[in-house]
């Protein structure tokens, strides 16, 4: 509701219907879904809709408790790069 309330209040146009396969057409980059979660919080923290919907402080909470996520999982070893680089030690 929010988001939608946003675009009516700044005249946001939509895109235009598309015709034909959806699947076959790549998005433009900025209308593409984030791939990983450290992409997405980039993303949210540079969003001004999300800012003004959700207010500041926040998106700023929100995307540094996701960062740590990412930082957490990055420290993590898998399953599959112990067995791939154990063989080379």
């Amino acid at each position: 509701i929010g988001a939608g309330l946003w675009g009516v209040e700044n005249a946001i146009t939509p895109p235009a219907p598309q015709d034909g396969d959806c699947y076959a057409n790549r998005p433009a980059d900025d209308m593409m879904f984030p791939r990983t979660l450290s992409e997405a919080a980039m993303r949210l923290d540079r969003s001004t809709a999300a800012r003004a919907i959700f207010d500041d402080t926040f998106i700023d909470t929100f995307v540094e408790m996701r960062r740590y996520e990412v930082a957490a999982y990055e420290a993590h070893v898998s399953p599959w790069e112990i067995s791939r680089y154990m063989e080379v030690v």
